[in-house]
């Protein structure tokens, strides 16, 4: 054979060559095409076969059903209705199309278009198992869940063993709250196959609805593992770690959470609240804040930066998110319960009791809006109404240990000390760590003055909060009362080391140096206490006595009438201002003083004594008696009005029954006749 034929021969060699490859590849592409499990390879198999194979009619049609099936599982659901819909326009009758179409639809939320597709292939074919379970779904997403549990059941009887259906038809028991049923389902699913995430997620999911985060926790785990990049196994597991209160173990799984889909709007929400949780509130603000930026109308995020800026003291943020989340959702109840706490905690106590109003509408018999809303009537001094927020609340839950003690709160207002005991006992009893309840007991011990049991209720809350700023106060206060002065200076002292902004703790601590005659020190704390609070009237009375012992009369009256200015309708300030009046021989207008604060209060004992004092001094002396003899038939044992009833007795001729009054009134203040000289009265 020439070269030349030897060429035409190996040419002719390569091109048969070639045909038999493109035919080989062609082949490949159909096999691929219909048989593949990869979507990717069954996607671009498709595409090749059908720009270069010669197809026929049904495997045209098949083709378009296998690539629209890999578009479905790759989410791209509109490529996959565009070869649903050539394969139908193809073969009008193929039910395995009309199902899948249906579900293509399902995922796209068009149900109403996704039933008409299913009831065609069920109607085509009844024996159609993922058909039934396809339109259950679609029942399922309009809510119609007993419709979806009869096709979810009708593709089990069809199909036994069916694990997708059992799956599904335990998912539409979880959204009717059937969870225990729901769960008796999962279990089947995954004892078919046990590797099938999307039932541990769902288990998980019926045992966090159920409270049993343990188990919920196993769930979501078990999903993670065998799909470690699975956000929504990694999310839920996390979720349950934050319900249960293991907040670094939920941080490590929404910091993966976000690691694997930085723009998960709600991982940096619940990482948000689990920081808050920890109290970092700065953090907490950072992911909240990336939250709302990639959702800004997310309402749940809005109320959880509001209850963050709450706990910051920012309570105007927190109102500002509190309204925005209403104006999204103005059923949000939560929502509402929260703003009523801002408006508590920043003094607009109606504002507060509306909230807590229409949080109630919203969650009736919510435990914790009626709290809110019995603290803010006790805040409101209307403690009867206080009280009947709180009985409600104790009886939906006998264990709330909140309750009983903010219930012994408002007993206290009454006045009703030993029902306020009972209910602060019950709440020790309930939640024995809890160191404000000591504190709030002692207060009730201390207004039935039994000095003793206040002081030990103070030890115990100051041993459970070492740096109890508040209960120093008080134990220093009930120490003064029983005389103790160095111990309550003491007190007194760490107070205002704890907290050195506190008026009250500089005006307690000056009546304890005064009671010991340090008046200096006594002037500089009441000094302190009118600077931080210019408008201290007590203390500004207190520094008017001290002037008054010092026998500075007229600091003592300027002292005595700017409380006045600042508190008219007191009667306390016309009395301290009239005493001072008549020491300084200003007899007319003390009694002026002593009638205006007998006017504002009949029943002020000390002001008819410092009347009674003036009429004396002006020689009314049967006036001056008859006010000492209807004090002492008040409270027979006040030592000023004896010895005062007693000069006067003196000065009208009776000394025996000047000298016993005189006498009954050293018994009870063995100093009481130097006091009353150091007034110029003997």
């Amino acid at each position: 054979m020439s070269p030349s034929a030897r060429s035409l021969v190996a040419a002719a060699v390569l091109v048969l060559v070639a045909a038999g490859f493109a035919h080989a590849q062609r082949v490949s592409d159909i096999r691929k095409c219909l048989d593949e499990q990869k979507p990717e390879v069954v996607i671009a198999s498709c595409g090749r076969a059908f720009r270069t194979a010669q197809l026929s009619h049904s495997e045209r049609a098949s083709g378009h059903l296998a690539r629209g099936r890999a578009y479905f599982a790759r989410g791209a659901y509109d490529l996959a209705l565009r070869d649903f819909d050539e394969a139908l326009r193809m073969s009008p009758g193929f039910t395995d199309v009309l199902s899948a179409r249906g579900a293509a639809w399902v995922r796209k939320g068009d149900l109403d278009r996704a039933i008409r597709d299913l009831d065609e292939a069920v109607r085509q074919n009844p024996e159609f198992a993922e058909a039934f379970d396809n339109r259950g779904l679609a029942y399922l997403g309009k809510g119609m869940y007993d419709r979806a549990i009869q096709d979810f059941d009708e593709a089990i009887r069809l199909r036994p063993g069916y694990t997708q259906a059992v799956n599904d038809r335990g998912a539409a028991r979880f959204r009717k709250g059937e969870y225990d049923a729901a769960i008796k389902d999962f279990d089947e699913a995954l004892r078919l196959d046990p590797a099938y995430v999307l039932a541990w997620l769902n288990r998980g999911a019926a045992y966090e609805r159920k409270g049993d985060h343990d188990r919920a926790i196993q769930d979501f785990g078990e999903a993670a593992r065998l799909e470690p990049t699975h956000v929504g196994a990694l999310y839920g597991r996390g979720v349950n770690y934050q319900i249960r209160g293991d907040y670094d173990r939920a941080l490590q799984d929404f910091d993966q959470v976000i690691r694997l889909n930085p723009d998960f709007v709600w991982a940096y929400l619940k990482r948000g609240m689990v920081l808050a949780a920890k109290g970092d509130y700065d953090r907490a603000l950072l992911d909240l804040d990336r939250g709302l930026r990639l959702d800004p109308r997310n309402a749940v995020g809005l109320n959880e930066r509001g209850a963050v800026y709450a706990r910051k003291g920012l309570y105007d943020r927190a109102v500002q998110d509190y309204d925005q989340a209403l104006r999204l959702d103005p059923a949000f109840g939560l929502a509402y319960l929260n703003r009523g706490y801002a408006h508590r905690r920043r003094g607009d106590l109606d504002k507060a009791i509306r909230d807590f109003d229409q949080a109630l509408r919203l969650i009736p018999n919510s435990p914790e809006a009626l709290h809110e809303r019995g603290a803010t009537f006790a805040q409101k001094t209307a403690f009867d109404l206080a009280l009947r927020d709180l009985d409600e609340v104790i009886r939906l839950n006998p264990q709330h240990a909140e309750a009983y003690h903010l219930r012994g709160i408002a007993y206290m207002g009454k006045g009703e000390y030993d029902a306020a005991i009972r209910d602060l006992d019950e709440s020790i009893r309930l939640k024995p760590g809890n160191a404000q309840t000591f504190h709030d007991r002692g207060m009730v011990y201390r207004f039935k003055e039994e000095w003793d049991r206040a002081i030990q209720d103070y030890d115990e809350a100051i041993r459970l909060r070492p740096g109890y700023a508040n209960a120093f106060h008080d134990r220093g206060v009930a120490r003064f009362r029983k005389d103790d002065h160095e111990g309550a200076i003491r007190d007194l002292d760490e107070a205002i080391r704890l907290d050195p902004s506190d008026p009250t703790a500089f005006n307690d601590r000056g009546s304890a140096y005064s009671a010991k005659a340090a008046n200096d020190e006594a002037l500089k704390d009441f000094d302190r206490a009118i600077q931080i609070k210019p408008d201290f009237v007590e203390a500004i009375v207190n520094r008017g006595i001290v002037q008054r012992q010092r026998r500075n009369y007229e600091a003592a009256i300027q002292d005595f009438s700017q409380a006045i200015r600042l508190r008219p309708a007191s009667p306390d300030g016309w009395n301290e201002r009239c005493w001072m009046r008549a020491i300084a021989g200003q007899l007319q207008a003390a009694l002026a003083d002593c009638n205006e604060a007998l006017r504002l209060d009949p029943d002020h004992l000390d002001a008819r004594d410092s009347r009674a004092f003036t009429y004396m001094l002006l020689g009314q002396i049967d006036r001056a008696i008859a006010e000492y003899d209807a004090i002492l038939g008040r409270d027979p044992e006040k030592p000023y009005s004896l010895y005062g009833r007693g000069v006067a007795k003196h000065r009208k001729g009776d000394v025996a029954g000047g000298d016993a009054d005189m006498h009954a009134a050293r018994a009870l203040k063995p100093d009481i006749a130097e006091k009353f000289a150091e007034m110029g009265v003997q």
